[in-house]
């Protein structure tokens, strides 16, 4: 631990309260600083609060700067090492060497806590729990059984320890890195921030750093930021009506984003009404070899994803017609809508990346937001509309060929029967009802559940994703325009045909 550091901000009287990190009128308890290396995460931290900074260092990340800055830095692997004189400490002892230092802390000792990076804190916080499920009234054979439960107490004991330490500085820090991101068990060609759900749960701003070079190859010195989330707002109340007046502070982009960036913004509301393109337009955030990357993996798994529903569709209806079930035969016009609307959203999403949060008061980027539990009145999908499936029971909608299960083993659950629920959303579940109803494709449920079962391999709705059910839907959407198409036409050769008998009829009625 440095001792030594100079002192580059005036000394505060110990009477005295400290200097606000933030302008009056804001705060910022816990903000998450991600991004990938030589982004400027590390300098991000350091210049929140200058040399009133208590920094972590886990990777030896901010040494260089330690002097110059002249913050106190405390290099943890080295404490570590103290205490095992062989090297050999694992994640578990960080962990409980944050614990304790956090608890050591007096309230007001600093003004910014920096962890650069959380990485260690969060796997020893994982196994920690995993050895010590009597903390939290469990077994060691639910916590063995049950993966869910095990990632649920860590997050109660993850945010209990951060919600005690934020009253104790002004901002405590958290930096992470960046990771593939997976959907379904399978990479997406994007990049997503490394961390707990608590963190974006509990964080008052979160924002993930860039720094591109630019046509000449030069890197600029301040990054770009996009805002993954942000509670910073500019509220008003209007004096007629008694109502507030609310106004992000930040741009859905900061150009030149450093702590004193965010500040002036804090102070200078923009005009959402006049922001400049590179506030706004995300595109940026993918480099040319990402996008690349994207779009080769996008159409491999695509590939793969096809290939595979196939043959369990095939496997499923083989088994279901040796139990003795009646099956309709198989429609193949669907498949090939679905296949042609796939192409179609895989060209213009390959190229895309997952737009940035826009919005009035607290700002969330939905690619990264913690799952929100359904309204009551929003039961889970299910194609039948006389049988709508009950929250609590996910098993309610019926697998072609299924038949009545024994009940299961505790050890078995593990590997569940039937997929897991989707991240449909609300708006595409009504979508779909329309188009399974008379007013739309009048598809019948039996029918249906064939369609579901031959081009994804289970027989529910409810277990698709957002971008299946969008392709989905397209395609859908296309049968029911060549339908209309058709009835349209159908409907001028009937007029034309019913019209000429009454054209005819008076010139006969004429020459009689």
């Amino acid at each position: 631990m440095s001792t030594t550091a100079p002192t580059l901000a005036p000394p505060t009287p110990s009477n005295a309260p400290p200097p606000r990190l933030w302008p009056a009128g804001f705060e910022i308890p816990i903000l998450a600083v991600t991004g990938e290396p030589a982004a400027g995460k590390t300098l991000f931290g350091l210049q929140v609060a200058g040399a009133r900074t208590k920094v972590l260092d886990f990777e030896l990340g901010s040494a260089t700067y330690e002097k110059s800055m002249g913050f106190d830095r405390t290099d943890v692997p080295a404490e570590l090492a103290k205490l095992f004189q062989n090297g050999n400490f694992q994640p578990i002892h960080a962990f409980l060497w944050f614990r304790k230092f956090c608890e050591s802390i007096a309230p007001g000792q600093y003004d910014a806590l920096v962890i650069d990076d959380i990485s260690q804190i969060e796997d020893g916080c994982t196994e920690w729990v995993r050895k010590n499920p009597g903390y939290f009234g469990k077994t060691q054979n639910q916590f063995a059984t049950s993966e869910p439960q095990v990632w649920g107490c860590m997050k109660v004991l993850y945010k209990q320890i951060l919600c005690a330490l934020a009253p104790k500085v002004q901002t405590v820090c958290l930096i992470s890195h960046m990771r593939d991101e997976f959907k379904g068990g399978k990479p997406t060609g994007r990049r997503e921030p490394k961390g707990k759900d608590t963190i974006l749960e509990l964080a008052t701003l979160y924002l993930e750093l860039r720094r591109f070079p630019d046509q000449k190859g030069i890197v600029p010195a301040k990054p770009i930021a996009r805002i993954i989330k942000s509670r910073l707002t500019h509220a008003v109340m209007n004096p007629t009506t008694g109502d507030f007046d609310l106004s992000p502070v930040l741009t859905p982009v900061v150009e030149d984003c450093t702590p004193a960036k965010i500040r002036h913004l804090m102070l200078n509301p923009v005009n959402y009404e006049k922001l400049k393109p590179s506030e706004r337009v995300q595109t940026e955030f993918m480099s040319e070899d990402e996008k690349l990357r994207a779009q080769q993996q996008i159409a491999a798994d695509t590939a793969r994803g096809q290939e595979a529903a196939r043959d369990r569709a095939a496997m499923e209806r083989e088994a279901a017609m040796a139990r003795g079930m009646v099956l309709p035969p198989v429609n193949s016009d669907m498949s090939g809508e679905i296949a042609a609307a796939k192409v179609e959203k895989t060209a213009q999403s390959a190229m895309e990346p997952a737009p940035a949060a826009q919005g009035v008061g607290e700002v969330v980027d939905s690619a990264h937001a913690a799952p929100v539990a359904p309204a009551a009145s929003e039961v889970p999908w299910n194609e039948s509309a006389d049988a709508p499936a009950a929250a609590s029971d996910p098993a309610s909608v019926p697998v072609v060929g299924q038949e009545s299960a024994e009940p299961v083993a505790q050890s078995e659950l593990a590997e569940p029967a039937e997929p897991q629920e989707g991240t449909i959303t609300v708006t595409q579940k009504e979508h779909l009802a329309f188009l399974l109803s008379p007013e739309g494709l009048n598809i019948p449920f039996p029918k249906w559940q064939e369609i579901m079962m031959q081009n994804y391999g289970f027989n529910s709705a409810r277990f698709l994703n957002e971008d299946q059910a969008d392709i989905l839907i397209a395609a859908m959407d296309k049968k029911l325009e060549a339908k209309k198409l058709k009835a349209n036409e159908a409907t001028w050769v009937s007029n034309v045909v019913q019209s000429e008998p009454s054209q005819a009829t008076p010139a006969a009625h004429t020459a009689s």
